[in-house]
């Protein structure tokens, strides 16, 4: 990822989000895969965090999935909108709290 960001080779212009027939960016791929190197390496290098895929789902939604408790709290803190709704009208907190997630329900909670 650092390689083909760093170097658009022979003219290349790299889109960190460019999206797939299904509306995932590269930091789709890397919230859903857990990865916080390359979430916040592709977020420095302007990756939108609100970007939503076909399904209607953000970064937020995935960590939320995913029970990754320090994602939420890095993407909140790079100001993930904790209100968009994805295909099925279901908010990151209302997931953690179908989940029963109490610990991201908590940090949810706290920035609503």
């Amino acid at each position: 990822v650092k390689y083909l960001v760093d170097c658009p080779c022979h003219g290349a212009d790299v889109d960190v989000n460019k999206q797939n027939l299904l509306g995932n960016t590269p930091l789709h791929h890397a919230c859903k895969n857990n990865n916080k190197t390359i979430v916040r390496y592709l977020i420095e290098h302007g990756a939108d965090i609100n970007i939503k895929n076909y399904n209607l789902y953000t970064m937020l939604h995935y960590a939320c999935e995913n029970k990754n408790e320090n994602l939420v709290k890095y993407l909140i803190e790079k100001g993930a909108n904790i209100y968009i709704k994805n295909k099925l009208g279901d908010t990151p907190f209302e997931i953690a709290q179908k989940k029963m997630l109490k610990i991201l329900w908590t940090i949810l909670k706290k920035k609503r």
